[in-house]
């Protein structure tokens, strides 16, 4: 499965998100952010800005965290994605190119999710309403949650973490790990047997 998390917003999520999926089912990971220091949680390819991105098969699993212009570089690896999740807070200037992003990334593969992180209160309601008028795509919520913002330094899924710890800490970790498992049953009822058998393993490790 290629999985390409990408917006031209820069610090909306992408890589929190990347880093969440990649460690829960056990995806590569590939960048185009060199000084990611994703390395401390996962093995992880860094492609340099001069460097045409591999497209690796499918028989390899992978979540490219992608940023910036839509370049020769990015459109190859968009059109063969299985899927891209487009992560992007509530912030209305962020909703606003992160629609601009949605209108350049369908020209080439219309199979989008949206992520609205870091969200509070009703702000998962009013962002999600702002994109429901202008485009038809799954929207999914992903809360603000300090667990989040520690993924890099633990090196553990927040599935894993939830295990970890208790009480009040342990609800908000499982919330935010549930709103991600609703990010990949979604992919997993629209993919092929081959991305059900990955769930299957990673379950039964």
């Amino acid at each position: 499965m290629r999985l390409v998390v990408y917006n031209q917003k820069g610090g909306v999520g992408k890589t929190s998100v990347s880093l969440n999926l990649a460690l829960t089912l056990g995806l590569e990971f590939v960048t185009t952010d060199l000084l990611s220091h994703v390395e401390i949680a996962l093995p992880v390819t860094k492609i340099d800005p001069q460097v045409p991105i591999e497209i690796l098969p499918d028989s390899k699993d992978v979540v490219y965290d992608l940023g910036g212009a839509l370049d020769d570089r990015i459109k190859p690896v968009l059109e063969a994605a299985h899927f891209i999740l487009i992560p992007t807070s509530a912030d209305p200037l962020d909703v606003d190119i992160t629609l601009s992003t949605i209108k350049s990334v369908e020209q080439h593969n219309k199979n989008i999710l949206i992520a609205i992180v870091n969200t509070e209160k009703d702000e998962y309601e009013t962002a999600r309403a702002t994109f429901a008028k202008l485009c038809a795509y799954p929207t999914f919520e992903i809360s603000r949650s300090k667990a989040v913002r520690e993924l890099l330094n633990r090196g553990k899924s927040l599935r894993e973490r939830a295990g970890e710890v208790t009480g009040a800490a342990r609800q908000n970790v499982e919330r935010v790990a549930d709103q991600f498992d609703d990010i990949i049953s979604h992919m997993q009822g629209k993919f092929s047997q081959q991305f059900k058998n990955l769930l299957s393993n990673i379950h039964n490790r």
